[in-house]
């Protein structure tokens, strides 16, 4: 075959799969509860399907990261890396920084020790992020994150605070997955064989 031909084919292939490849970092608007307004980069790390692929739950990550962006004041200075699907990121009036982020799977529940409610903390404390149960003041806090991460065909490099309402408020997401909720049931079996539901697959609002 003539040499320009295989190069023609090669550089086509080449360039769909360029092309076709999903964009799993972006930057993201935040909006506060105090009213600031400030802008993050979100990555996702090796993706698994396990369910509906498209909204919040339809698969598993090894890691999503929040990073800050250099200069902001107050800001926590090193990323946030979690195994688990953030859904707040917001500061304390005493302005210490915190995510909080939802369960993935029934696994994750019982790695975690069986909380009573699906999500788990991180605060930044002394020049570094820390687990810690969730604190209850936060019951009822909105999510303010992107949630609805389109796994399959990635997302644009940046959200707005619009765009990020209409995909989120598009997807067929638990209420959980909006909200801080207070009351929460599951079919996942703890130790003391007690139960309730974790998202395994996607659920209609």
């Amino acid at each position: 075959m003539d040499t320009k031909i295989i190069f023609a084919i090669f550089f086509t292939v080449l360039t769909f799969s360029a092309c076709s490849r999903s964009n799993f970092k972006w930057t993201e608007d935040v909006l506060l509860q105090d009213g600031q307004q400030v802008t993050i980069t979100r990555a996702l790390e090796g993706l698994e399907a396990f369910g509906g692929v498209g909204d919040a739950g339809g698969t598993e990550h090894k890691a999503t990261t929040i990073t800050f962006p250099p200069g902001l004041a107050g800001a926590p200075t090193a990323p946030l890396s979690t195994h688990f699907n953030p859904m707040v990121l917001n500061k304390t009036p005493q302005g210490q920084w915190y995510v909080l982020a939802i369960i993935q799977i029934c696994e994750d529940w019982k790695q975690i020790g069986y909380p009573k409610l699906p999500y788990t903390q991180y605060n930044w404390t002394n020049g570094a992020w820390q687990q810690v149960p969730l604190d209850p003041v936060h019951i009822g806090e909105e999510a303010n994150l992107l949630v609805a991460v389109h796994r399959k065909s990635g997302e644009p490099p940046h959200h707005t605070l619009e765009s990020k309402r209409a995909q989120d408020d598009a997807a067929t997401m638990f209420s959980e997955d909006r909200e801080i909720v207070n009351r929460w049931n599951t079919s996942c079996v703890n130790s003391k064989g007690t139960s309730g539901h974790l998202k395994t697959e996607d659920k209609p609002k």
